[in-house]
């Protein structure tokens, strides 16, 4: 995945202020999924899409979301169910026959780019971490902060 989110963030970095942007992430899956927990991608207002959250089925309703998100500013969660008749993947016949939990944050200069620049940073020098984002449903807390492995740590490497 390291590989993945380097490639991601390699693209978003240079644009990273010239359009809005949001960060997409599987945060939870049921059942069976094309991507699993920790899939990430990033969504512009000029249209730009890097990476995938699904096989491709999702992705346009949610750059739709993702486009909601750039307007208000306010974090959301989404829930795609392919076994819910009433969930937009079931009418359109396609999904996995699981469930899918995605959160959209809105990445900007003013939430510190959610340490996406840093990890852009980090990756380039081929260094290790971990990326937390706590999710609240209910609640509404969407936080993501980032953890660097110590230089001395043992699983560095």
């Amino acid at each position: 995945m390291a590989n993945h989110l380097h490639y991601l963030l390699n693209e978003w970095y240079p644009e990273r202020d010239n359009a809005e942007w949001v960060l997409g992430t599987v945060y939870e899956t049921e059942g069976p999924c094309y991507r699993k927990a920790g899939a990430m991608m990033l969504f512009s207002s000029l249209g730009q899409q890097l990476g995938m959250l699904s096989g491709g089925c999702l992705e346009s309703d949610i750059q739709r979301h993702a486009k909601k998100v750039m307007m208000t500013g306010e974090a959301c969660t989404l829930t795609y169910d392919s076994q819910d008749e009433d969930d937009l993947s079931f009418q359109l016949g396609i999904g996995c026959g699981g469930t899918v939990h995605i959160m959209l944050q809105p990445i900007h200069a003013g939430n510190g780019y959610l340490s996406l620049d840093v990890i852009c940073a980090q990756l380039e020098q081929r260094k290790s971490g971990f990326y937390y984002q706590r999710i609240v449903t209910n609640g509404a807390e969407y936080r993501s902060e980032l953890y660097p492995l110590r230089e001395d740590s043992p699983a560095r490497g």
